[in-house]
């Protein structure tokens, strides 16, 4: 066995039931989702690239089949590598790992998504968070669901089932086991997104949310020591928010 089919190897077994690009030499974590959106796990290009996307080979693959025409949306946080060994093509809007993204980057993300593809014909993104399952599957839902509502406003109005179709349809292009968005608020904050576009939710409480007192907080039947913290200073786009007070069994206010 060769160095590199001994890694794509290994790759197979750690991409587990996604669905890869195996064709002309390629054998990628990548997922065409529709012909002008993938999803893939991210680009390595350190030690990591032995069990995940070599950079080299997914910057080989955007330019043997889509040359001038690709872009690459980073949605995970933690993930960095360097932009130069793909053409520079990445855009990064980065969130925390097994959550939504906060909602106004939603919304941010979709504009970027749009613009981007509405450019030009042939334009195409992948986009990535670290295996290309929950927070990329999120993103392309949300936009799909865009789509939708701009090609078949009929059915984006009427359709209750519009948040499952949408999901399960990601879903099954990305793995054969059809488990890629499953945390529970990943899929409320499609329907969020879903309540936006119906104007059920009003730009305005987003961008400025509503704001409340806490009077007490009490904690009823429990003889087991528990810490309180209480954040300030909320904003839609950060979810790093400052810890102003902590209490541990006792008054805090």
């Amino acid at each position: 066995m060769s160095s590199e089919s001994g890694f794509d190897y290994f790759r197979t077994l750690v991409s587990g039931r996604k669905k890869r690009f195996i064709q002309d030499g390629f054998n990628l974590d990548l997922s065409y989702i529709t012909e002008k959106i993938l999803a893939m796990g991210y680009p390595a290009d350190s030690i990591h690239k032995a069990f995940r996307n070599d950079i080299n080979d997914v910057y080989n693959f955007f330019e043997k089949y889509h040359s001038g025409h690709w872009k690459i949306l980073n949605v995970a946080m933690e993930i960095s590598y360097k932009t130069t060994k793909v053409g520079g093509n990445v855009i990064v809007m980065g969130f925390e790992d097994h959550t939504p993204p906060p909602f106004l980057l939603l919304l941010q993300i979709i504009q970027v998504m749009d613009t981007w593809l509405n450019k030009d014909e042939a334009n195409v993104m992948a986009v990535h968070c670290k295996a290309g399952k929950g927070r990329t599957g999120t993103v392309i839902s949300a936009y799909l669901i865009h789509l939708m509502k701009q090609n078949t406003p009929e059915i984006f109005y009427s359709s209750d089932t519009i948040l499952f179709n949408t999901i399960s349809f990601f879903n099954s292009m990305r793995a054969n086991n059809s488990e890629c968005v499953t945390v529970p608020s990943q899929k409320r904050y499609v329907g969020y997104y879903i309540q936006y576009l119906r104007d059920q939710v009003p730009h305005s409480l987003i961008v400025s949310p509503p704001k409340f007192k806490i009077v007490s907080i009490d904690v009823i039947g429990t003889s087991q020591s528990f810490n309180i913290e209480i954040h300030l200073n909320y904003s839609p786009t950060v979810r790093d928010l400052p810890v102003v007070i902590r209490g541990s069994n006792s008054k805090i206010l």
